[in-house]
């Protein structure tokens, strides 16, 4: 199974690296390619691990985002390895950002048209990477966990 390591590891690199594809075939990743939403952006396809606790993102031949479930939520079981940098599970905002400092980037709890209600959400810089925590609603305790490159991050 995947280890958050390892998982940083193939941010932002190719798709035929033999890491993720191990991790595909280790996983039993399903991949589903999405519906080209707007003409000209690259198609994404993003390989599920519902029972892993993970998701891994890509576009145009490389891996964009990886996101980890630290609780159970939207069909998937939570990641069941040790979270990046030292996060436990069950960190509330205060002890993430304790851990990692102050975040490049925050916003509060918020209702989505599609999503429903948001909790609120950090995301910290290290070294290349982009590393977004959103925390229940309520609680502020981590809830999902997204890795991206910096070139990636919006």
């Amino acid at each position: 199974m995947a280890t958050a390591r390892k998982l940083l590891s193939i941010v932002g690199k190719p798709l035929k690296r033999s890491v993720f594809q191990a991790l595909v075939a280790t996983d039993k990743l399903k991949a589903y390619k999405e519906q080209d939403l707007k003409e000209g952006q690259p198609v994404a396809t993003n390989f599920i691990g519902k029972k892993v606790g993970y998701e891994i993102s890509t576009e145009s031949g490389r891996v964009v985002a990886v996101f980890l479930y630290a609780v159970t939520a939207d069909g998937f079981a939570a990641f069941s390895k040790p979270l990046p940098y030292g996060v436990p599970y069950g960190a509330t905002r205060t002890e993430v950002r304790r851990l990692l400092g102050k975040p490049e980037l925050s916003g509060q709890a918020y209702v989505d048209d599609i999503l429903g209600p948001q909790g609120a959400w950090d995301r910290f810089a290290i070294e290349l990477i982009r590393i977004h925590f959103q925390y229940t609603n309520p609680g502020l305790q981590v809830r999902l966990v997204t890795l991206m490159t910096v070139e990636d991050a919006h």
